[in-house]
């Protein structure tokens, strides 16, 4: 079977959003694209610290749309971003996948491909992972 490729602009536009959303004082515990196989695209998971669970997931899409806008986004589109909270039953099963996979300097916030011999996660490219 072949896999659906994420185009490096995609990679450079998230990271771009990720910091823009930061910029805009909306606090992310983490940040990754994450490919789905059974759906075979990638998506963008964006975990906020208290946004979702505070306000819920229209306001986290409302506010990256206002982003997107903003920045003028070529690639990335709202449609290729699912947002959860910290205490989302999603989040608590990818970072069960992820593991101890992500070292510690991803931190410091630089995207990062994981190992796929660490995890149980098919692929992804990380941006933060601000989570214990």
């Amino acid at each position: 079977m072949y896999k659906t490729l994420l185009v490096e602009e995609l990679v450079k536009e998230g990271e771009t959003l990720i910091k823009e959303l930061e910029k805009h004082r909306l606090q992310i515990a983490a940040a990754l694209w994450h490919y789905m196989e059974d759906l075979d695209r990638w998506r963008l998971i964006i975990v906020f610290s208290s946004l979702v669970d505070r306000e819920g997931p229209l306001r986290a899409y409302t506010r990256i749309q206002e982003v997107l806008a903003d920045m003028q986004a070529k690639e990335l589109l709202l449609s290729d971003i699912s947002v959860m909270g910290v205490n989302d039953y999603g989040f608590r099963e990818l970072r069960s996948q992820v593991g101890q996979s992500v070292p510690i300097s991803s931190r410091i916030r630089s995207p990062w491909r994981r190992n796929q011999k660490l995890s149980r996660l098919a692929d992804a490219i990380i941006y933060r992972w601000d989570v214990q």
